[in-house]
């Protein structure tokens, strides 16, 4: 029996991926020490200083706009 392949096109899909930066204190050092060690989770840097876009979102705005010569407005209309 061989088995059968085929090839599937799955379309992008945009989802919402929120990184939760969690804070640790020493609960025992409050009580005994005059100074708290807070240790926080590292966070990932943005591509853009303020900006929400991933390094995906940004590449694929790129190609669709300097290989596929798509103007942003109609890339905003998908």
């Amino acid at each position: 029996m061989c088995p059968l392949e085929e090839i599937k096109i799955i379309p992008a899909k945009a989802v919402i991926v929120r990184h939760v930066r969690y804070t640790y204190a020493c609960r025992n050092c409050e009580n005994t020490s005059d100074h708290v060690p807070i240790v926080k989770a590292d966070m990932p840097e943005p591509v853009i200083k303020g900006g929400f876009a991933s390094p995906e979102a940004i590449a694929h705005i790129a190609v669709q706009k300097f290989m596929m010569a798509s103007p942003l407005y109609r890339q905003g209309r998908n």
